[in-house]
């Protein structure tokens, strides 16, 4: 599943009226298109709906807000 996919995901789930207050992504990509879609439906992030990932990719700090997110080693 990329970035794209979990964004219609996130965007089902608020459609479909789920409640929830955190979000697990698998990596960070798809951490970053739950954000984006979270924002694009006017759900603020961390303040309504937490969001982290894995990964720890390069542009994790940059998102806005940053991206909370697992480095595994």
């Amino acid at each position: 599943m990329d970035a794209r996919q979990r964004g219609r995901r996130v965007e089902t789930l608020l459609e479909r009226g789920a409640k929830f207050s955190a979000l697990v992504a698998s990596n960070d990509d798809m951490a970053i298109g739950a954000m984006k879609a979270l924002h694009e439906r006017g759900v603020a992030v961390p303040e309504q709906v937490s969001v982290i990932g894995f990964d720890d990719i390069a542009i994790a700090p940059y998102t806005v807000p940053a991206l909370s997110s697992v480095k595994f080693r």
